[in-house]
């Protein structure tokens, strides 16, 4: 697993528990993708999507 995506799934991990949602609702309404999608991903069953990647860098930012 490449460091990015070891990245992105502490990332979303963290994301979801911080907003509060189940993963099927965060699913939904911030990545409009099917919860299974996100298990699989966490799973390393499917690499997470550079777009999401990138989204998940760039919220980061904003944080800052």
């Amino acid at each position: 697993m490449s460091k990015e995506q070891q990245w992105a799934r502490e990332e979303l991990r963290s994301r979801i528990a911080d907003s509060g949602l189940s993963i099927k609702k965060f699913a939904r309404l911030r990545l409009l993708r099917d919860e299974s999608t996100i298990h699989r991903w966490f799973s390393q069953e499917h690499p997470i999507p550079e777009v999401v990647c990138e989204w998940l860098g760039k919220s980061d930012e904003k944080k800052s």
